[in-house]
């Protein structure tokens, strides 16, 4: 397949991006936008990487409180979201669907710069935050983590020198229920404190006519606390604790394909037909995960030099309890198909970094980090709740690595930025089996491997004017080896995967244009993936196996473009964009399926919004908002089989906004207004031609009042 990039197709593709900054100016002009893209504060348009950014106000304005939800605004992101504990994400087409405790994740996620090992632990609400940041492409320098496809950096608010408050209630549809709380101000001269608590309930989108209850229903409570301690002008250090809780019933899947066919006309199945919102299973399931960790960040600064320590710990619990297919009353007694899941997990993780600057050098950084994981995973799988296969795997994971980069000044308006980091990952796992149909024979096995690899960047940038700028990069990415999350034989549960590298190519614009008023970024990328790692569904004695396995080599390519225009005073136009092709240019176990998409990478998405603000007084306003978003077709398997697809989706979403004053403000909002029926998540079992789905959320709409002190 070829990368069309012809100039009408560039202008189109402009017109149709933008990172969603809401900021801009009473004046009409944009804001500078600051992100830590580089494990230091930068300003957005000097930093020479692709980047989504979502800033406080956006995030509070668009009522955005889930990673998912981002996803669907950062074309080149996308999400599958099987239930709270398994979000499979994916940056340009580059993820994994591995969900054992010895697999890793292609897209990983920092929470103030603390790495989050598990899937489960990803996911998490998001509350108290300065900013959320997508960063596209391998990051193999300063993230480094198995960042091969790319990395979310969550940065939440540090304690403020002097009092705030704030706290937001709302209501809306489905009997949501919502408020979030949050306090920050000195406690003494050199002691700051913050505190944050978040809770959300709110009734499942899908009936179970079987039961007659509600699934994928939502009860999250989050709490987040934050102590900043000025040791001396020199020196401070800052605690942070949080914990968080949610759980509920079961996701509902809904079987599509073959499936869908033979209990057209069966009862209870009849009743859900045509519905996009009912399932018919004969047990609702649960969710359950409960999350809590803390840090310790050290910081010590001279005129010279700053030195960064930190220390965090991470504890995972999480269950879930699902009918598989989503389909009761099938005469094959495998397709009602149980799965229990226990996940307990422990991670450990030092980090530490010696910045500074000097004579031609702009800024270097080099830096230690280590991690420590053990992970505990247990699967039951039980047919009409008889058990028949129960699998355990213990990891534990160890990762070290070193690492440096410096930005040099060649020349008063060109810089080169030069990065290397050196990688160790060591696993040992215990696979336990037991089982009559999924699981071949009993066992009790041990297994233990090491990988190491090198990684490196390179980025020559060149600042046009104070305005503009435009750089050339090469990086590379690297996601460790590891084993199976479900083996079905000691066989496969000795065996390991190997590690997936990354080769990547970027040129890209930044500009701020019209005199501050336009601001246009464009990248266009070329990556290469060897031994990209993939979860197959394989066909063993006609029952359907998941096996992860360095299935390909993957080429992902594309642009990207960011776009925010302030044409008169009060309107601020965003949109954001991508057209990317990520295809398989070898595949191990099946050569027709050379050629076609991977996963979860719709080949065009986009998102168009517009604000604007109608002063009433001195003190108040009313603003309007419109958000729409479009994603195409993101197949769900190698073989981009059409049943098992998620199908292209459009989303509209609105809100209006009144400020009383500065510190009162009522809104008015609605999500997915036009109903569109549209799937969060598909997986295919091949052997029987069947994929369960889950649908995504239909038309909520809403009132919420937030009140500053």
């Amino acid at each position: 397949m070829s990368l069309k990039t012809s100039p009408s197709a560039l202008f189109t593709a402009i017109c149709l991006s933008t990172s969603l900054s809401s900021a801009a100016l009473a004046q009409g002009t944009l804001e500078e936008v600051v992100v830590t893209a580089q494990k230091r504060e930068t300003n957005l348009q000097e930093t020479p990487i692709s980047v989504a950014a979502f800033d406080a106000e956006a995030l509070s304005k668009g009522n955005i409180s889930e990673i998912g939800e981002i996803a669907q605004r950062a074309p080149g992101l996308a999400m599958g979201q099987f239930n709270a504990g398994q979000p499979q994400i994916y940056i340009r087409g580059i993820g994994s669907n591995e969900e054992g405790p010895g697999g890793d994740s292609s897209v990983v996620v920092y929470v103030d710069d603390v790495y989050m090992g598990r899937a489960s632990g990803a996911s998490m609400e998001l509350f108290d935050l300065e900013r959320v940041e997508v960063l596209r492409g391998p990051q193999g320098t300063l993230f480094g983590k198995n960042a091969s496809g790319g990395a979310i950096n969550i940065v939440t608010k540090m304690p403020s020198d002097e009092f705030t408050a704030k706290v937001r209630a709302g209501v809306g549809n489905l009997s949501q229920r919502s408020i979030d709380a949050y306090i920050s101000g000195p406690l003494s001269d050199s002691v700051a404190a913050s505190f944050s608590i978040s809770d959300i309930e709110r009734d499942g989108h899908i009936e179970n006519v079987v039961t007659g209850n509600d699934l994928s229903n939502k009860n999250t409570t989050a709490v987040r606390g934050r102590l900043r301690w000025d040791i001396n002008d020199q020196a401070n250090i800052v605690f942070s604790a949080d914990y968080s809780n949610d759980f509920g019933n079961g996701v509902g899947r809904k079987p599509r394909g073959l499936t869908t066919t033979r209990l057209a006309n069966t009862s209870p199945f009849d009743q859900t037909v045509g519905d996009h919102y009912k399932v018919a299973i004969d047990e609702d399931g649960k969710q359950d995960r409960e999350l809590w960790g803390g840090s310790v960040r050290f910081n010590w600064s001279n005129d010279d030099v700053d030195f960064l320590s930190i220390s965090s710990y991470r504890n995972n619990n999480w269950a879930e309890d699902t009918e598989i297919v989503g389909a009761q009353n099938i005469p094959e007694a495998l397709l009602v198909l149980f799965n229990d899941v226990v996940e307990d997990g422990d991670q450990f993780s030092q980090e530490f970094r010696l910045s500074g600057s000097s004579e031609n050098i702009n800024h270097w950084v080099i830096g230690a980090f280590y991690s420590n994981e053990q992970t505990n995973r247990v699967e039951e799988f039980q047919v009409r709740r008889l058990p028949v296969d129960y699998t355990e795997v213990e990891a534990d994971v160890t990762s070290y690595a070193i690492f440096g980069e410096l930005n040099y000044q060649l020349q008063d308006n060109l810089d080169l930025t030069l990065g290397a980091r050196f990688s160790r990952d060591e696993k040992d796992i215990r696979a336990i089996g037991r089982g009559i149909i999924l699981v071949n024979e009993d066992f009790d096995v041990s297994a233990g491997d090491s990988w190491s690899e090198p990684t490196y960047k390179a980025v020559l940038s060149y600042h046009v004017n104070d305005s503009a700028m435009i750089y050339g990069s090469v990086a590379t990415g690297y996601k460790s080896g590891g084993y199976q999350g479900q083996p079905d034989s000691p066989q496969i549960a000795t065996t390991a995967f190997n590690p997936e590298k990354a080769l990547s190519y970027e040129v890209g614009v930044k500009a701020d244009l019209l005199d501050d008023t336009l601001r246009a970024n464009v990248s266009i990328f070329h990556s290469g993936f060897e031994d990209y790692q993939e979860l197959l569904t394989l066909d063993v004695d006609g029952l359907p196996v998941s096996v992860t396995q360095n299935a390909a080599e993957v080429t992902s390519k594309g642009i990207e473009f960011d776009l925010t225009w302030i044409p008169v005073e009060n309107l601020t136009l965003t949109a954001s964009g991508a057209y990317i092709e990520s295809t398989y240019d070898d595949y191990i176990q099946d050569s027709s399926v050379i050629g076609n998409y991977t996963r979860n990478a719709p080949k065009k998405s986009y998102a168009l919004a517009a604000a604007y603000e109608v002063p009433l007084g001195d003190v108040s306003s009313l603003e309007f908002r419109a958000d729409y978003r479009h994603k195409d077709e993101a197949f769900q398997d190698p073989q981009n089989t059409p049943y098992a697809s998620i199908p292209a989706y459009d989303l509209i979403d609105g809100s209006v906004i009144y400020n009383v004053d500065d510190s009162l403000s009522f809104t008015l909002w609605g999500k997915n207004l036009a109903d569109e029926e549209y799937l969060v998540h598909s997986f295919a079992f091949g052997s029987i031609l069947t994929a369960p789905s889950i649908s995504g959320m239909p038309r909520t709409y809403g009132l919420s009042v937030t009140k500053n002190f």
